[in-house]
């Protein structure tokens, strides 16, 4: 059968292996698929093993540090090959290796530099369930104006001060992309009926119900 995808920070990988996985796990990118990681793992990668110095690197300030992008000898093309040979912390390691400036940053500077390679070639996400919380939530932290501003707490007023219940018939008219529809679908538990009313030819949220 043919297998779905994902698509996470632009990049899109099979669900075959996310099947199984308990809600609130970390999954970390790797090369053709996301990763499970240890449940004491956070979406911000804690590279403890990469060495960033003793206690005689205090000495060092960044004075003499001049960033014009030349401290890196790793090209763009080593990079994206590298990120398809490889994944995580190998990559973040690589940079660390290759970075000319690195031994003569302070500790702190160290980490703060490795912190930020991790974000960005250590990319990681937490698979939640889907729902009327966790989707308004989604939604209005993306693009807020395209659902009116409607914050969880709005959303839940709306179904508390409407009395919907399992079993009932409501007529719905709604420019929030369909969440308060969904929202209001999953109230229901599949008992009732719902008349969504929409302006136009066709409705223009249904992949959201």
């Amino acid at each position: 059968s043919h297998a779905g995808s994902v698509k996470v920070q632009k990049r899109s990988f099979p669900t075959q292996t996310l099947i199984g996985i308990m809600y609130g796990s970390v999954l970390e990118h790797g090369k053709n698929e996301l990763i499970v990681l240890d449940p004491s793992e956070t979406l911000v990668p804690n590279n403890t093993s990469i060495d960033v110095g003793g206690e005689e690197e205090l000495l060092y300030d960044n004075r003499s540090l001049i960033d014009d992008n030349t401290a890196q000898s790793l090209q763009q093309d080593e990079l994206r090959k590298l990120r398809e040979e490889t994944h995580g912390a190998e990559i973040v390691e690589k940079i660390v290796e290759n970075s000319s400036t690195f031994a003569s940053k302070t500790e702190y500077s160290r980490q703060k530099y490795i912190n930020k390679k991790s974000i960005k070639y250590q990319p990681r996400c937490r698979l939640i369930r889907c729902n009327a919380a966790t989707l308004s939530e989604y939604m209005y932290t993306k693009d807020p104006k395209r659902i009116m501003n409607l914050r969880q707490d709005t959303l839940a007023q709306i179904l508390s001060h409407a009395n919907l219940s399992a079993g009932c018939q409501i007529l719905l008219f709604e420019t929030c992309l369909g969440v308060v529809t969904g929202a209001v679908a999953e109230r229901l538990q599949g008992y009732g009926r719902i008349l969504s009313m929409y302006s136009g030819q066709q409705s223009s949220f249904t992949e959201y119900i």
